[in-house]
């Protein structure tokens, strides 16, 4: 009897194989609709040990949304005047792959480069970042993640005001057409986002050292977990993660998205 949605999964590895991805010590398994998929250790993984490797042209990211041929020229002419009054680059460049990741479930679906990866996403996200704002007030009243949640919120709705509807879509309405993108559209990328970017060392802002946030296939269905003992390895093209931990057969595979 098959796993649920094991016909995607298998799709999925087979995309990630003709990518030259490799996950040999890696089990995945689907955990729920507002959850995904999460992986685990099949065979014993010594410390030192490399977990999985991907090229880095399967990072969706920042450069990815600035290099993409469809809308590549109009996401690099996004700059910081196109969002609220007193935004910081690093919220332009998380800005820039939420719209290149809806762009490609939305509008380049049948097409995309990342639909096999996409196809995995959950369609919906239970969350404080999901929530009405008024439910976030009810539920989380008197708790510190309250005005947090809210915050992240509203900038949101800011930057969906500034970027999206005021700029992108009121001047290229054929690449980014105001029905695909719409506050909902914009929620679930932002949910998905926030659910599995990592930072990735040596993948900064405009060529930076710095880590920038990006969507990384493979690495991001391993759940994340404070203190895990992974690092990223990036080199000749090649983002490796190894284990700086001895992992026994059966136990999770996780990782450390980062701070935030």
């Amino acid at each position: 009897m098959k796993r649920p949605r094991e016909d995607e999964l298998d799709e999925f590895t087979a995309w990630l194989r003709g990518n030259a991805a490799w996950s040999d010590p890696l089990r995945f398994d689907f955990l729920g609709d507002t959850i995904g998929f999460g992986a685990s250790i099949c065979h014993d993984l010594p410390a030192g040990g490399q977990m999985c490797s991907l090229p880095a042209s399967l990072l969706l990211g920042p450069t990815a949304a600035r290099s993409h041929p469809e809308i590549g020229a109009a996401l690099s002419q996004l700059g910081m005047e196109s969002l609220p009054s007193g935004s910081s680059p690093q919220l332009l460049e998380r800005t820039l792959t939420q719209i290149c990741l809806l762009w490609e479930a939305r509008v380049g679906a049948h097409r995309s480069p990342w639909r096999k990866y996409i196809a995995l996403l959950p369609s919906r996200f239970d969350s404080a970042l999901s929530w009405p704002q008024e439910e976030v007030s009810h539920r989380l009243a008197g708790t510190p993640l309250c005005q947090g949640a809210l915050r992240i919120q509203q900038e949101r709705e800011r930057v969906f005001e500034c970027a999206v509807r005021g700029t992108l879509s009121a001047e290229h309405p054929d690449l980014f057409p105001p029905e695909e993108f719409d506050p909902a559209g914009m929620a679930w990328a932002h949910a998905a986002f926030w659910s599995r970017a990592l930072q990735v060392p040596g993948l900064g802002r405009m060529g930076s050292d710095e880590a920038t946030e990006h969507l990384v296939p493979l690495v991001d269905i391993m759940n994340h977990r404070p203190g895990a003992l992974t690092r990223f390895e990036h080199s000749t093209g090649t983002i490796r993660v190894i284990s700086d931990a001895t992992l026994a057969a059966g136990s999770p595979a996780e990782i450390n998205y980062g701070e935030e």
